[in-house]
């Protein structure tokens, strides 16, 4: 479904970015995609995948160009600097993977102001003239309560393993958990970490909080 959502929105920068309609000429357009972390196994996947599809769009001269750039650590103020780079370079559109919904929304208005295409997903952006590819992740997160309640119906204290602070997913997706919580009462968060959706990440994090005791019984948890 993500490969699917970053697929999406990289084919409707390129429609926007040509002007005139799906099927107009963008063989001089350039595109690309500011992700802000590479950290785990989805944003490995995602990488790869944009990467096939876009060098066969410039092998075919679909498109002149589709770069990539990461920052190195989920870090906002990089990723703003990031994109005021890509507007003094010329970039026809930028997809963007953001840190946050809102902290980056100054430089997306600076882009859309100089007439580049701004297309968000997965960590989407507030800024009302950028695209936004988006994915129910509050369903999806209210859902991973339900399917404890049918595995766990009579509940328990329940330690959340978050993903990237501060990005659109992960608060939609802890959105959806407390309105599930609300929903099956028998269930209690009683703590909180920040695993990057990485395993790595999140068992050093949860091995920090487990020896302090709190009556965990069970662990919410959701990787990339």
């Amino acid at each position: 479904m993500l490969k699917k959502t970053l697929i999406g929105a990289t084919a409707i920068a390129l429609v926007i970015a040509a002007g005139t309609g799906a099927f107009a000429d963008t063989k001089d357009k350039k595109i690309a995609l500011s992700n802000n972390y590479a950290g785990n196994s989805w944003r490995q996947a995602m990488l790869k995948s944009y990467d096939a599809v876009t060098k066969k769009a410039v092998a075919d001269g679909v498109v002149a160009a589709a770069d990539v750039f990461t920052t190195s650590e989920n870090q906002v103020t990089e990723q703003a600097a990031q994109i005021q780079n890509l507007i003094l370079q010329g970039y026809d559109a930028i997809v963007i993977n953001a840190a946050s919904p809102d902290a980056l929304n100054g430089p997306i208005k600076q882009a859309c102001d100089a007439g580049i295409i701004v297309v968000s997903f997965d960590g989407i952006v507030t800024e009302p003239c950028a695209w936004r590819v988006v994915v129910d992740f509050k369903d999806m997160g209210e859902k991973e309560v339900e399917f404890l309640n049918g595995r766990l119906p009579k509940g328990g204290n329940l330690l959340e393993i978050r993903g990237l602070a501060g990005t659109s997913i992960d608060q939609s997706i802890h959105d959806g958990i407390t309105a599930g919580v609300a929903k099956y009462p028998q269930f209690k968060i009683v703590g909180s970490v920040n695993g990057d959706w990485a395993e790595d990440v999140a068992q050093k994090a949860v091995s920090g909080v487990l020896p302090c005791g709190g009556g965990v019984e069970h662990l919410q948890s959701r990787f990339g």
